[in-house]
């Protein structure tokens, strides 16, 4: 039988925290490291992905004829050529799920294009964000893309961190299958 618990049993509760007290801070350790640890690889996700060849008319709004800005509609427009908005387009909505705050890095895109010819990659940087999900508009514009509304034959889409580590990547079907993917250079 077990003694009741009271003050007459005080004595075999500091025997027990005598005996369980490094176990007890080992584990206090531990749980908190792994919290940290939690923290420090934030999970970034892409929660959407959509592509398509987009025209200038796709990109106006009212509001643009009256100042004289583009406007983007709370999203990050990224082109190979500002200047030039018709172009090939892939529209991904990231969210950081761990921090709840979009860090700075970098996209990386490789494209086959139409014709089959080697893919080329671009990069385009964007700055820190501290909305939980971003929409990011990645245009191929200009010289990029000289294709009109084809789709490329193969694509691989990275998102990277300012130290260049990979966080995230998506790609076609057809780039797996393509054994001459690799970008010239």
């Amino acid at each position: 039988m077990t003694a009741p618990a009271g003050p007459n049993n005080l004595r075999g509760l500091r025997s027990f925290r005598q005996k369980s007290g490094p176990a007890l801070i080992t584990c206090v350790y531990l749980l908190a490291a792994c919290g940290f640890a939690r923290e420090a690889r934030a999970e970034l996700e892409i929660v959407r992905l959509w592509t398509g060849y987009k025209e200038t008319s796709a990109f106006v709004r009212l509001r643009e004829f009256l100042t004289g800005r583009e406007v983007t509609g709370g999203a990050t427009v990224l082109r190979t050529d500002p200047a030039v908005r018709d172009g090939f387009y892939y529209t991904l909505r990231l969210a950081d799920t761990e921090r709840g705050a979009l860090p700075a890095g970098v996209v990386v895109l490789s494209v086959v294009p139409p014709d089959g010819t080697r893919a080329t990659e671009y990069r385009f940087p964007f700055a820190p964000s501290d909305r939980r999900q971003v929409r990011l508009e990645i245009g191929l514009t200009g010289e990029a893309w000289t294709h009109g509304d084809t789709l490329p034959l193969a694509w691989h889409l990275e998102v990277r961190d300012e130290a260049g580590r990979a966080l995230v990547s998506r790609e076609s079907f057809l780039w797996s299958e393509n054994t001459d993917k690799a970008p010239p250079g």
